[in-house]
């Protein structure tokens, strides 16, 4: 049945009835809010289905894809590789652990310390202490491949995760960075050595990824406690 709309005011009888111009700039201002509500809800779910879908490719894909993924378009086919989070490079560390045990394939986690870092930042200042850490990431970077993952932690330390790499591939990784990083020029940070504490998938097999960084952790310690300018493996 066809008809002409009535609006609220005439069907109130209220016919040619003026509205007050405040109430009709209240209504227009709800009106927009309500619209802009629901705009940021939409774009809300548009993110968060985005990112859900990012985490299924992310989980689906093959180690080397999953490093170029988590770079930056800015890094993303630089020299410059992407140096993770403290939560991405555990979020991959426990990945990869999962993946090492699942499919039998050898994994290391690595903790690497400057040691001279907390002198530079007394005596050069935080940028200089900057300047340092990052030159000592990209060395790191130099020296490893696209499937492993480095990452910074909150104390200044990187971690990096290593997988399809021998106890003997590891040692000889762990003694090229020490030596050159020591023979390396810091400019006025003067002399920088590192300290590394690595532990392995292997033999004594951790139950948890956690297991596997204490190790390493604790590798570390003693590299550290010895003086530094050396890498540890830890005790079976």
């Amino acid at each position: 049945m066809g008809g002409t709309w009535v609006g609220p005011l005439a069907a109130a009888g209220i016919v040619g009835a003026r509205v007050r111009p405040e109430v009709g700039r209240a209504a227009r201002i709800v009106r927009r809010e309500s619209e802009g509500y629901a705009d940021s809800r939409a774009r809300s779910q548009d993110t968060e289905n985005r990112d859900a879908a990012r985490r299924v490719r992310y989980n689906l894909a093959r180690p080397r894809d999953r490093a170029r993924m988590t770079e930056s378009p800015r890094t993303q086919g630089s020299e410059r590789r992407a140096l993770y989070s403290v939560a991405q490079i555990q979020h991959l560390l426990r990945v990869e652990f999962q993946r090492a045990q699942r499919y039998g394939y050898p994994l290391a986690c690595l903790v690497l310390s400057i040691d001279q870092l907390g002198t530079v930042r007394d005596r050069l200042g935080y940028e200089a202490k900057e300047q340092v850490f990052d030159a000592v990431a990209r060395l790191v970077h130099s020296r490893t491949r696209a499937s492993d993952f480095l990452g910074r932690t909150a104390d200044d330390r990187l971690l990096l995760v290593v997988p399809h790499t021998t106890a003997a591939g590891l040692a000889i990784l762990c003694d090229r960075l020490v030596a050159e990083t020591r023979a390396r020029d810091f400019g006025d940070a003067g002399r920088i050595t590192l300290s590394i504490g690595w532990a392995e998938l292997g033999g004594a097999r951790a139950a948890f990824h956690d297991e596997l960084l204490a190790r390493a952790e604790a590798a570390h310690a003693d590299s550290n406690a010895a003086g530094g300018d050396q890498s540890r493996c830890a005790r079976s």
